[in-house]
């Protein structure tokens, strides 16, 4: 038979103490959690089940579902929660995923769900007739039952539990058929008792207690005295609801088919039936508490009984947590439950849970009273932070054995506690001024379990004060402001109050009037060499006790209490632009309080120009933008020009500078007390330049002459132009007798510390022409009829021209250049002295040759009269020479005979001419 229960606790109750905890502030910010209600479930197969899924992401936009292979048929969502239903459940274990997504992090939480089946039947197999002292197995079969793990087997005999078996270590998720064997031996006293196998399937706490029980099976003892026999009563224990109803059933063993009996019991029958062996009576409508009806058999004049034990049961009438107030971190409260009207007390637990924890369970064996009482349950909690927010049950079961256990829970209670851990700490000026408005902040910490739920009291001088609340982490300020028409002491008061915690804080204020002070100079613009006077005063203080002084901007010029401070000073130039200070100092306990008051004392003069401001000699760098800056000093500020050859230039732009911009400069200044004037040179510098006409690339040099290699550069500094000749290391330096090797490329390099420029220079050395070779080919004797050539061959920069003095005759030819004479077939008219002469721009050269022509009758002749001619001459020469010479050796030097004042004619065509050597 399948129990009955008084009532579960259905899904809609479970998500409306879920929507009660989403709802509880104090979530930790900037981190979540995802938590799933029930965390583990037992469905019976087929059935349907709520699974809830919160978060304490505090992102409204925070998404969730569910994960799972079971079939949803509706949801339900909120801020911060989701719930599905499943329905049809069939798989035996499943393990559904709830998830949320917050600000890009996900998390998940699993429930647990396991389908159970009710066993189908519970079969105890029949027993034989059995024999004293054999062994005997006794064999229960449970049907159809899942989970196993959860399944408990009992066999009994009588009251008496013969053997228990559970299935923690079974190994199948589904239904199952459970076989359990005992072995029993008979004795004489096991004739006529009954055996029967109870099945208890525990789904506690997440699911019902089931127990379902076998029919009886009665032990016959094989050979028992027939006048010997039992009577039996079932159920011997039975639990009724009250004003409910049962059927009693009497058997017997006596062998005697006219066996009668009846059942003694004060309460009211109904029915009955009856068969050989037994007998059934109905009762109905009872209403007594504890009853104990009696069965009695006549056997053979013997008469026997048994008795059975009814209880009423009354399921609570109401569970009832008495509420809580808002509790105090650290604080003693009292959880208090009240089970109404229920009975029997004793079968009565009632436990308090928090949230999943079991906080306090009672039972009450010993309670002396057999009908429905009022019970009340007490337990003493001290809360903690991390209790805010939970839910506290009161969950009660009457167990009713084979009845099953019936389950009454009361509303969940919330749990709030808060705590202020830190005094408010009062945050303003100790000392504000009249009619001054000034911020003051009551800041408290630790608050908990949120820094949103504080509540705080401003007031100031015993009047409120409007704020705004600010929140960060576990901490709220309170912000307002303070003032006071009057002087005086206030005081400003702060009361944070969080549910049943308050805490307070007090300042004391000084109100004070603290005037400004006031300064005054009587002339505030006056000329120079004019007596000033300047004046510092301020009006009376609350507290009084104001002190003044008077200063510039350098030192304290008078100090003293108030009312007044006066001076009296001559005005200088270097008084323009002085700034007076007059300060008054307020002194209220350690604080001192300034105030002051400035003015500035202008000074009117004419103008200077100096060195300083107006520099006399300045250096440009030619194109560079530059500013002609004049600065005049004067009061009112002059009106400074500068000016050049009746040009007038501003002394604020900029120009860029050019060669023309070097020059003197006359510089004016002029306001309304006078003008001053200043001469300005300006001086413009350069990087060196060179061109043709100061550095020519190219130049003509004559040998033997003095020479330098002078290139100018402009340019400001003046530039040193040093050069050089190409392959040469030294400089050439100087005036210097040119030489050929003087000839050559040089590099010349103009410098001065603003830049170089460079130019190549070609020097060409020039020089008189001098003959090199004058020969004659193919000798200077020519026989009759023959050929020849006379070659003049002579250097000379620029390059010499050639010009001959030749015999006349037809027969002589000169080539393109002039340097070769050719003569075809000689005869006597080229007989004769040939002269070659070479010049050029710086002078001239001559060479001369003579030729013979010969004829082979004159040789003989001819060669007598020139040996004759050779010794007579010989020896002339050789006198002449040793009167002349007397033997001197040396260097001779051969000049131009031409041009030299010391040349002798020596043809008649004044073509040869001689001159004296002289020894150089």
């Amino acid at each position: 038979m399948r129990p009955q229960r008084l009532q579960h606790p259905s899904p809609g109750g479970s998500l409306a103490r879920l929507l009660l905890l989403l709802a509880l502030p104090g979530a930790a910010q900037g981190s979540f959690e995802v938590s799933v209600s029930p965390e583990a479930a037992m469905v019976e197969h087929g059935g349907s089940v709520w699974i809830n899924c919160s978060t304490t992401c505090q992102n409204p936009a925070a998404n969730g579902s569910l994960e799972t292979s079971l079939t949803k048929a509706d949801s339900k969502r909120g801020p911060g929660w989701a719930a599905f239903l499943l329905v049809a459940i069939t798989e035996w274990v499943s393990a559904p995923q709830c998830y949320f997504t917050c600000d890009g992090d996900t998390k998940v939480a699993a429930a647990n769900i396991s389908s159970y089946r009710v066993p189908e039947r519970v079969v105890l197999e029949p027993l034989p007739e059995m024999e004293l002292g054999r062994a005997y197995n006794l064999t229960c079969w449970v049907l159809n039952v899942a989970p196993v793990t959860h399944l408990t087997v009992t066999l009994r005999q009588g009251g008496r539990t013969l053997h228990m078996e559970t299935f923690q270590n079974h190994t199948g998720i589904g239904p199952n058929d459970i076989p359990v064997t005992h072995e029993i031996t008979p004795r004489r006293w096991d004739h006529g008792q009954e055996i029967t196998c109870h099945a208890a399937l525990d789904l506690m706490p997440h699911g019902p207690h089931f127990e379902n029980s076998s029919s009886v099976v009665e032990l016959q003892e094989a050979g028992a005295a027939e006048q010997s026999f039992n009577v039996s009563l079932w159920p011997e224990d039975s639990v009724v609801e009250h004003g409910g109803s049962i059927w009693l059933n009497c058997s017997h063993t006596c062998r005697d088919p006219s066996a009668r009996g009846g059942l003694e019991t004060s309460l009211t029958k109904a029915q009955n039936k009856s068969g050989p062996g037994w007998m059934a009576q109905e009762l109905v409508d009872i209403q007594e508490w504890v009853s104990a009806p009696q069965c009695y058999f006549n056997c053979y004049g013997n008469v026997t009984c048994a008795v059975a034990h009814i209880t009423t049961y009354r399921p609570p009438e109401w569970v009832v947590l008495e509420p809580l107030p808002e509790m105090e971190l650290g604080q003693v409260y009292n959880l208090t439950c009240r089970v109404l009207n229920v009975a029997p007390v004793t079968h009565l637990s009632v436990t308090l849970r928090q949230g999943g924890r079991t906080l306090h369970t009672e039972t009450f064996q010993n309670h002396t009273g057999t009908g429905p009482d009022d019970v009340t349950v007490t337990h003493e909690i001290i809360p903690q932070r991390r209790d805010h927010g939970q839910e506290v049950t009161c969950h009660t079961a009457l167990d009713l054995r084979l009845q099953g256990q019936f389950f009454q829970n009361s509303p969940a209670v919330e749990l709030r506690v808060f705590d202020l851990p830190e005094e408010p700490q009062l945050l303003t000026s100790l000392y504000i001024e009249v009619g001054t408005r000034a911020p003051a902040r009551c800041r408290v910490a630790g608050v908990f379990p949120s820094a949103g739920e504080a509540r705080f009291t401003l007031s100031f001088g015993g009047e409120s004060l409007n704020f705004t609340v600010a929140t960060s982490g576990d901490t709220a300020t309170a912000q307002g402001e303070v003032w006071s028409q009057f002087p005086g002491q206030r005081e400003l008061n702060c009361t944070v109050t969080m549910g049943p915690v308050s805490r307070s804080a007090g300042q004391s204020v000084r109100i004070y009037r603290f005037p400004q002070p006031v300064l005054q100079i009587d002339q505030p613009q006056a000329l120079v060499n004019r007596n000033v006077s300047v004046t510092c005063s301020a009006p009376a203080s609350q507290p009084p006790g104001t002190t003044l002084q008077l200063r510039d901007s350098e030192r304290t010029l008078a100090s003293g209490p108030q009312p007044r401070l006066q001076l009296t000073l001559t005005t200088h130039k270097g008084d323009n632009g002085r700034q007076f200070t007059c300060e008054g100092n307020l002194t209220l306990g350690s604080h001192s309080l300034v105030k002051n008051m400035s003015a500035q004392l202008i000074v009117l003069y004419q103008p200077t120009l100096d060195e300083s401001g107006c520099p006399s000699h300045r250096t440009w760098l030619e194109g560079t933008l530059q500013q002609l800056a004049c600065e005049a000093d004067g009061n009112p500020t002059p009106e400074v020009s500068c000016s050049k050859d009746s040009q007038v230039y501003g002394t604020s732009g900029v120009q860029n500078v050019t060669r023309g911009h070097a020059g003197i400069y006359r510089c004016s200044a002029a306001n309304a007390h006078g003008t001053a004037g200043r001469n300005v040179t300006i001086h413009v510098e350069y990087k060196p330049t060179m061109d043709e006409s100061s550095c020519p690339s190219t130049q003509a040099w004559l040998k033997g002459t003095l020479h330098t290699l002078a290139c100018e550069a402009d340019g400001i500094p003046v530039p040193r132009v040093p050069c050089t000749k190409e392959g040469a290391a030294d400089e050439f330096g100087g005036e210097r007798n040119v030489s050929r090797n003087d000839s050559g490329t040089y590099h010349c390099t103009a410098t001065n510390r603003l830049g170089s420029m460079s130019r190549r220079v070609t020097v060409q050395v020039e020089y008189r022409p001098i003959i090199l070779l004058l020969a004659v080919s193919p000798s200077d004797t020519v026989p009759r009829g023959t050929n020849f050539n006379i070659s003049c061959r002579a250097e000379g920069s620029p390059a010499p021209a050639y010009r001959w003095t030749v015999p006349p005759a037809p027969n002589v030819h000169c080539s393109a250049d002039n340097s070769t004479v050719s003569v075809a077939g000689a005869d006597r008219h080229n007989r004769g002295i040939y002269i070659c002469r070479v010049s050029n721009a710086h002078g001239q050269h001559l060479g001369q040759v003579r030729i013979q022509v010969t004829d082979h009758r004159l040789i003989i002749a001819a060669l007598i009269a020139g040996a004759a001619v050779l010794l007579l001459g010989g020896t002339a020469g050789l006198v002449y020479y040793l009167k002349s010479t007397a033997c001197r050796k040396g260097e001779y030097n051969v000049q131009d005979a031409e041009s030299s004042s010391k040349a002798t004619c020596l043809g008649p065509d004044s073509a040869v001419y001689g001159i004296q050597l002289t020894q150089t």
